[in-house]
């Protein structure tokens, strides 16, 4: 069994759909586009300039893992 049959299509599994806020993934919606900002999270001005240059590029949600502090 291959893990793709065909490189040059896809077919989308079928998804239930779940929602973050207003902005729904899965189901019929259209992939989304998630990033990860790569600042100390700590520096709190850092962290939201990051986000905001990457919601202006094309970013629909942003993951933030903190350290323990």
């Amino acid at each position: 069994m291959n893990y793709c049959a065909d490189p040059f299509s896809y077919q989308r599994r079928v998804s239930r759909e779940v929602r973050v806020g207003n902005v729904g993934i899965g189901g019929d919606n259209p992939i989304r586009v998630q990033s990860m900002i790569t600042c100390d999270t700590m520096d709190t001005e850092a962290s939201v300039a990051q986000t905001m240059a990457d919601s202006k590029r094309r970013g629909q949600l942003a993951t933030y893992r903190a350290r323990t502090v």
